[in-house]
């Protein structure tokens, strides 16, 4: 038997500023063929205009950011929050009991180490429960069950999340090769070469040191980061600011080696 999940929040879909163009370009429009002609506009807008929209699809995009689902830790919250809910429940239940004809009881047991255990439904259920002493002996096997369900399902998450970490390893690493291939040394000054040597860069910055930004305009003063191999003759910096075509050639046939390294 499958281990399920509690409901998941669904995430809402992300507004784009073109999004809220459409908005307001549909408006007392009627044109056949409008999709087309709003796209046609979208293209011929001024800067200004598009950087009102881009902000505004930004502001509701944060808005729109909802808290993942998870275990609530402190155990008067969940109580709480789990009583709250059960009552939620119930009033379906009894709804569902005039409306469809149908009696309810559900039984609740705890998957980690706590012991409580309940039971909630329509009216007629929770009496039949009360009534019933076989139901009672089903709390402690279902609860075993449980737990050894949730825990193969928490096996499961961790390998399948140390599964995705290395694929992202290998793909980082492909990804990284890739670029290093697509360096032509011959050409040193082309902008492909140059875009290729910033992101090279970038990726080794974050994956050494786990930085974000690498701060080329204080490197000689900041006393956080050193930088191996680079060639001792030149000086570290962006690479579009190395001037001499040598030094450039020299800042490539190094980089396979390049590595950064904290020193905090």
């Amino acid at each position: 038997m499958q281990y399920q999940r509690g409901h998941v929040i669904q995430k809402k879909r992300k507004i784009s500023a073109y999004n809220l163009f459409q908005m307001d370009w549909w408006k007392n429009k009627t044109n056949a063929n409008v999709q087309k002609i709003c796209a046609d506009d979208w293209k011929k807008l001024e800067e200004n205009d598009y950087k009102f929209y881009q902000e505004q699809a930004n502001e509701i995009t944060n808005n729109q950011k909802l808290n993942p689902t998870k275990f609530i830790e402190n155990a008067k919250s969940r109580s709480t929050v789990l009583n709250k809910e059960i009552l939620n429940i119930k009033r379906i239940f009894n709804s569902l009991q005039i409306t469809c004809g149908q009696e309810f009881i559900t039984l609740t047991v705890s998957n980690n180490n706590e012991l409580n255990s309940n039971y909630f439904g329509s009216n007629v259920g929770e009496e039949f429960y009360r009534n019933s002493s076989k139901f009672r002996d089903f709390v402690a096997p279902f609860r075993s069950f449980s737990v050894v369900k949730y825990n193969e399902h928490i096996d499961i998450l961790d390998k399948v999340k140390k599964s995705f970490q290395n694929q992202d390893l290998l793909l980082e690493a492909e990804n990284n090769k890739n670029v290093e291939t697509d360096i032509d040394i011959n050409k040193v000054n082309s902008k492909d070469v140059r875009n290729n040597v910033r992101k090279l860069l970038k990726s080794k910055f974050e994956k050494d040191v786990n930085g974000t930004t690498i701060p080329y305009k204080n490197w000689i003063t900041q006393k956080k980061y050193a930088i191996e191999n680079w060639p001792d003759d030149v000086i570290f910096q962006d690479y579009d600011n190395i001037k001499n075509e040598k030094d450039r050639k020299k800042v490539l046939l190094a980089l396979k080696d390049i590595k950064f390294v904290r020193l905090d």
